[in-house]
């Protein structure tokens, strides 16, 4: 198959076992349904759509997102379409068409939806314009509400739901930061920053506490080059610019984040990093945050070290 789409199982003891997935093939957007006992395919749904969003060839697909159920419908989202929901027999329950997406760099849409309470579909796209986090009304697809993301382009996670201090929160990663969102209104409820700059991960939760971890490119594991030497590698021309066909073929997928579609050419702001060196350095933005939040983080810090400790675990603070 096409697809590179994690499976999710439901175990539904009425109508007996199912195995949904999402693939791109035979040129459609396609949920499948398979009989988890014999692993006899039930049935196909596919979408075509005219235009796919773009994606990494080998990091990623048009088919990326894990779909959801609730033991009687099955939420497939794709980021060339949006979501469409069907029940077990395959039969369409309903669509909500969105604009393609525009994921950061062109890795294509990394995010999937989830279902909460058999009530709510909730949807996290972040994207390089309009970012967004929703939620849907399970039975019908229609938006319940829609809370703007504009400070989030470059993540890639699905949300959770934390039953926090009371309140049902949808938590999801983001540029930079973790943020709470009230489940019943979308309204943002707190951000904890700075985190990772491309958030690929889901949080999880446990005995009150929320976990997150992410990665990025830093010093002491994947450190950047200098400028100068990136130029010295990549300008093929010695112009002082570095344009798409510069790249090596496996590097050009990646070297979509750094090009610009107006002109061509890097964008501004990587030669800028790459000047100070890129050798995991904060932004003066993120340290004055940290300032900031110094007193909170020290004592969150030795919330989860007391937590590591009594369960036995090295805290790896």
């Amino acid at each position: 198959m096409a697809g590179r789409s994690a499976v999710v199982t439901f175990v539904a003891l009425r109508l007996g076992d199912y195995i949904f997935l999402t693939t791109f093939a035979d040129d459609q957007l396609q949920t499948r349904c398979y009989d988890q006992r014999t692993r006899n395919l039930l049935w196909t749904r596919g979408l075509k759509v005219e235009k796919l969003e773009t994606y990494h060839n080998s990091e990623g697909s048009p088919a990326a997102a894990t779909p959801a159920t609730d033991g009687d419908r099955v939420v497939s989202y794709f980021g060339s379409f949006g979501l469409v929901c069907y029940d077990f027999k395959g039969n369409e329950v309903w669509k909500h068409p969105l604009p393609v997406a525009q994921s950061h760099g062109g890795f294509g849409s990394g995010t999937s939806p989830i279902i909460f309470a058999k009530r709510f579909v909730i949807l996290n796209r972040d994207q390089m314009e309009k970012s967004s986090v929703m939620a849907l009304d399970l039975r019908n697809g229609k938006t319940v509400w829609e809370t703007a993301r504009p400070d989030a382009s470059g993540s890639f996670g699905t949300p959770i739901i934390w039953h926090n201090n009371k309140i049902d929160e949808v938590i999801t990663p983001g540029s930079l930061r973790v943020q709470g969102y009230d489940l019943k209104s979308g309204k943002g409820r707190w951000m904890i920053e700075p985190v990772t700059t491309f958030a690929c991960t889901t949080p999880v939760f446990g005995d009150g506490l929320l976990f997150f971890a992410g990665w990025s490119p830093g010093k002491s594991d994947s450190p950047w080059p200098s400028w100068a030497s990136f130029l010295e590698r990549s300008d093929k021309n010695k112009d002082g610019e570095i344009t798409f066909d510069e790249f090596g073929p496996g590097e050009r997928d990646f070297a979509r984040a750094w090009i610009s579609t107006a002109t061509g050419k890097s964008q501004k702001w990587i030669g800028t990093l790459c000047k100070r060196g890129l050798q995991g350095r904060e932004p003066a933005a993120c340290n004055q945050t940290r300032r900031n939040r110094r007193h909170h983080s020290n004592t969150r810090r030795l919330e989860v070290q007391s937590w590591s400790t009594l369960r036995g675990l090295s805290p790896l603070l």
